[in-house]
Parts: structure tokens; sequence; C-alpha cells
């Protein structure tokens, strides 16, 4: 889109403040045409690069939270801001930059990003690469994340021994052996909080299907 450089000049830090708070909820995203959606098979930003700018309907994303926090004037004068931002997935802050410029009325782009959390890992939690090959193996292991852990967002079953060994030898799992049966996909850990198997209920809804089983 052609930025309006005319209105750069009389855009606020708090009329930019109160247009980013307006973007809090639910609502209709468009994705950019360099996305990795895909058009009948094909990645959207490989058909543009070919030149064919695809446009997909509108999707139902939600931002959580979002806020200015940080406002200042670029060496040309125009107004630069820095945004926090908690969305659901599928949401494109490269959209929301530019939705956000057209409710300004002057257009807006995105110039960087930081995905600062992903699930419950958060940027403090991780390593750089060559600070990891610096560190020694215990260091390592003192930072890595145990597998039922990354899983925490799924449901939990605590295995006995006796249901320990049916996932051991890839015996069904039925539901009086874990309780009543969820549709949803469910983490197994045994006493030691050792991840076993993800599993989720079968079409008859009385015994587990193994999505994934785990040595341990």
């Amino acid at each position: 889109s052609t930025c309006d450089t005319e209105k750069l000049a009389d855009i606020t830090e708090n009329q930019v403040r109160e247009t980013v708070a307006g973007f809090l909820g639910a609502q209709a995203q468009v994705a950019p045409a360099y996305s990795a959606l895909k058009h009948e098979g094909q990645p959207l930003y490989k058909l543009a690069r070919q030149g064919e700018m695809i446009q997909k309907p509108p999707r139902q994303i939600e931002i959580h939270k979002i806020g200015m926090s940080g406002f200042r004037l670029s060496a040309e004068g125009y107004p630069v801001f820095d945004m926090d931002v908690q969305c659901s997935g599928g949401t494109y802050i490269r959209s929301l930059a530019f939705d956000i410029g057209q409710a300004l009325g002057c257009g807006a782009h995105l110039s960087a990003l930081t995905r600062t959390r992903s699930s419950q890992f958060t940027m403090n939690q991780a390593v750089n690469f060559e600070a990891l090959k610096r560190m020694a193996p215990s260091d390592i292991s003192d930072r890595m994340i145990p597998m039922s852990q990354c899983l925490a967002f799924m449901p939990l079953i605590v295995a006995d021994d006796a249901v320990a060994k049916k996932i051991r030898f890839g015996q069904p799992l039925r539901c009086e052996d874990t309780g009543p049966i969820s549709k949803d996909e469910i983490r197994i850990i045994d006493r030691e909080d050792n991840l076993l198997a993800i599993v989720q209920a079968d079409k008859s809804g009385q015994t587990y299907k193994y999505c994934c089983v785990f040595n341990a």
C-alpha cells in the first residue's frame, strides 16, 4: 500500500497507543501473500515469488494482550513504535502491523519481530548456540526440560506399574486402566515423571490408540 507521508507528520503517540489498544480481542485477519498457507497445494510464498499474489479469505484470530511499549521518530521524522503482543496461533504480526497502519490512515509495516514466548517456553529459558558449545555437559543437562513438562498443556495420566507395563508392550489401554476416557490427546507418565506415551481415544470411546510411545 502507499504510505501517506503528509498524514505521518500528524500522528501522535497517544493516537498510536489508542489505535493499537483497539486491536485487542477476537477479529478476522487476512494472511500476507508471502506466507506458508497453501493454495491448491502450493505455499503462498512460492506463488508470490512467481508473481501470483493470492489473497486467502480472512481467518479468525485472537489478540489476548496488546500494548505499545515505545514510541520515537525516525531520522526522517516518521513515527516508529514498539508493541508487545500475546496472540492465538495463526496470527500474522506482519498483517497486524498493516491493519494498524490502515486504522491510523497512513499505512504501517513491520521492521523487526522477536518471538519472546511460545506456549510455556520463554526467551529466558533459551540458550544461543555459541553459549551452548561452551557449556559443560552437566550444565547442558541442567538446562534441558523433561519431555513430560514440554507437553504440560496436555491432560495427564500417571500410570501405575501395571499400566506402564502395558504401554511398554504395546497392549491396548482401556477405560478401566486409566479412568474416564478423554477425547483430547493425553500424556501418560510413570511415577518418576518419565514420559511413556501420548494417546487419544479411538472411535469406540472405550480404548486409547497410541499416538507415540517413548522408551523410559
